[in-house]
């Protein structure tokens, strides 16, 4: 744990285990959205728009002001990981050449 981050937040065992576990919470959550959102949005849309939440939530994340903010932004980044973790699959197995598929 880097020196800083520990002079400015003073984890405890609690709130390094909640640090931790708020990324699956937000993959938790997140699975919730893997086949309702491409299929309404298309799959690019999705990754794109995962790619966003992503970025929000680690802006989020480096302007923390205190624990509580720095674990919801790990939630909201778990949410756009796990949303991407849907819809690129499915995209790479569309633009997949047909010929090349069977080699791998």
């Amino acid at each position: 744990m880097l020196p800083q981050y520990k002079d400015y937040f003073h984890p405890n065992t609690a709130t390094t285990g909640l640090n931790n576990a708020s990324l699956w919470i937000g993959n938790i959550l997140g699975c919730f959205l893997i086949q309702p959102v491409p299929d309404r949005l298309g799959r690019k849309p999705a990754i794109l728009g995962s790619a966003l939440i992503c970025v929000v939530g680690c802006i989020i994340q480096g302007a923390a002001q205190n624990m509580a903010m720095f674990v919801m932004a790990r939630i909201i980044i778990g949410i756009g990981s796990e949303l991407s973790c849907g819809a690129c699959p499915v995209l790479l197995g569309e633009r997949f050449p047909l010929h090349a598929e069977a080699q791998y």
